[in-house]
């Protein structure tokens, strides 16, 4: 098998993989510049192939588990893990982030656009990249369950715990490794994005006004959600699917209260946006004559 070929067949195979990183490719390149974006991604990639290279053999930091060559016969594989899986991990990183953002951050309404007042302290804070990676690993609370019972829809049976675990199979170090794997990749793009890249301005290129660019990532975040669910009822495991459910309750209830009830953003938020990020879109659009 050649690289080309592998690289096909898991396009053709897994679609949906490559339907979410299209959607994370636009949104990321408009809110962060094509440059920014494809660092974000490259990083998230190797991180995430890294730490899944080691768990296959030492175990951390997902926890031991094995991968089924036979479920994904065909496909490139990269150090044993299936290529198309540690692209996951940048977009629903990034998602995670965009979160994080959105419950931090100032938030600008306007008509028919809601936008955050970012700044680079916002994005480089403690708080939303810890926030970001808590936000990671909830989401494979709806993630892992159900891949690991692949055999029952058109994923695949390709892997396995072979000591089983406390959450419907999956062992709790799994998520503490996704936590683990979305702060280092956040930590290592805020790293490498202040020393490789001349400061943000906001006009980088590929940064475009986004309508309800404050909601854009985080919509996505639930679409992944609300996708995993579908599957979980699709495979008749209700258990999982309501446990799952009563999980998203609380970040639901706290993106909706955030949203209306939202204060203005005070002047030195304003300000710090603008100085920050003068040529934005969202500077440019409202706060410059």
């Amino acid at each position: 098998m050649d690289i080309l070929t592998g690289l096909l067949n898991g396009v053709i195979k897994r679609p949906y993989v490559f339907l979410f990183l299209a959607v994370h490719l636009f949104l990321s390149i408009r809110h962060l510049g094509w440059r920014r974006a494809l660092l974000f991604t490259g990083i998230g990639y190797l991180t995430a192939l890294v730490c899944e290279a080691s768990s296959i053999r030492n175990g951390f930091p997902f926890g031991l588990y094995y991968y089924r060559p036979e479920g994904f016969e065909g496909e490139l594989t990269v150090f044993g893990v299936p290529y198309w899986d540690s692209l996951s991990f940048p977009f629903l990183t990034y998602f995670s982030y965009t979160v994080a953002l959105f419950l931090y951050g100032p938030l600008y309404k306007a008509p028919r656009d809601l936008q955050v007042l970012e700044t680079k302290k916002l994005r480089r804070s403690p708080a939303v990249l810890l926030t970001a990676a808590l936000f990671m690993a909830v989401l494979d609370t709806a993630i892992d369950p159900i891949t690991l019972q692949g055999d029952k829809w058109f994923l695949g049976n390709i892997y396995y715990y072979p000591n089983g675990g406390a959450h419907f199979g999956v062992p709790i170090s799994n998520y503490l490794g996704w936590y683990f794997v979305g702060f280092v990749t956040l930590v290592l793009y805020a790293f490498a994005e202040a020393r490789l890249f001349p400061p943000a301005k906001g006009d980088e290129s590929g940064c475009r006004h986004t309508p309800f660019g404050a909601l854009a990532g985080s919509a996505v975040y639930l679409g992944v959600v609300l996708y995993m669910l579908a599957v979980t009822l699709y495979v008749g495991d209700y258990t999982l699917a309501t446990a799952s459910t009563l999980v998203f309750i609380l970040p639901l209830a706290m993106g909706a209260a955030r949203i209306l009830s939202a204060p203005p953003p005070r002047q030195e938020e304003i300000s710090a946006h603008v100085q920050d990020f003068p040529v934005s879109p969202t500077a440019r659009k409202y706060f410059q004559d």
